[in-house]
């Protein structure tokens, strides 16, 4: 599923089959002629793309639109409190479902590099390793291993 933010103030959700309603015709390396369902047909162009982010200016039919897309590991990323926000760091590491602590990999005033390992989550019989989002330092730990935790509960504190 893909969730869609038009102008920031027009959301829908987009199901992968819904897709296939839609035909699209490349015409050059940023111009596009789309049908959707042979009801209705869209010129469309690309003015500007930052591709990391899945964000797009296109112009259709001679209107631009900012348009904002996350598929399904975006949201999970997001739902798990592990979005990476401007400053390229998410602030807080939270408890993806509800789990026991097995281990904390880090200590208070940590520096920590993006990808690094911060704490192991036990939950469903899974061991769930829980990695920084981004570079920065630990603030706080609000955890002791072997704690249960609820979905959400603050683990990690990144500064």
């Amino acid at each position: 599923m893909y969730s869609i933010e038009v102008n920031e103030n027009f959301k829908f959700e987009v199901e992968e089959d819904q897709l296939s309603q839609f035909d699209f015709l490349q015409i050059s390396d940023t111009h596009y002629h789309i049908i959707d369902n042979e009801k209705a047909s869209y010129n469309a162009a690309i003015k500007a793309m930052d591709a990391a982010a899945k964000s797009f200016t296109v112009t259709i039919n001679q209107n631009d639109y900012q348009v904002n897309i996350s598929d399904q590991l975006d949201q999970l990323v997001n739902q798990l409190g592990l979005s990476v926000g401007k400053d390229n760091a998410a602030k807080e590491v939270k408890a993806p479902m509800p789990g026991l602590v097995l281990d904390i990999l880090v200590t208070e005033g940590q520096e920590v590099q993006q990808g690094e390992s911060l704490i192991i989550l036990e939950a469903m019989k899974m061991e769930n390793v829980l990695k920084a989002a981004g570079d920065g330092r630990v603030q706080g730990i609000n955890v002791k291993q072997g704690e249960a935790v609820n979905k959400n509960h603050i683990l990690i504190e990144l500064a």
